[in-house]
């Protein structure tokens, strides 16, 4: 499936349209790489190199729920200390409140301009 590895390997779908000009730069260095990497594993292939295997799960601690990220389990026992488990939650919260402040300070900023204009 070309579509899905442009997509998975590529980051086909990880942009943010903001205007035109962007997502087309962004879609077009995505299929430039897509192209690139085929024919790559193409001159590899028949060369006869073993492909490359699937890299290994991260061993990181953090896990992607949604749009946030997650402590799933207590981090290595270096870190158990003061800056253990307790300091990576307490500085999640801390930023997500902090995000939120911000998000409602642009809406609000947003609300009362109009045209780049104050109202």
């Amino acid at each position: 499936l070309p579509d899905q590895t442009a997509k998975n390997e590529c980051g086909l779908d990880q942009y943010e349209v903001r205007r035109y000009v962007g997502w087309y730069r962004h879609v077009t260095l995505a299929m430039l790489a897509h192209a690139f990497l085929t024919v790559t594993a193409h001159r590899a292939e028949e060369k006869g190199v073993q492909p490359v295997g699937r890299p290994r799960p991260s061993s990181s601690q953090w896990r992607r729920f949604g749009d946030s990220w997650q402590l799933v389990v207590p981090g290595p026992p270096h870190l158990r200390g003061h800056r253990g488990r307790h300091h990576a939650l307490s500085w999640s919260n801390w930023r997500r409140r902090r995000q939120a402040v911000a998000r409602r300070c642009h809406y609000r900023r947003r609300c009362h301009t109009f045209e780049g204009r104050s109202l």
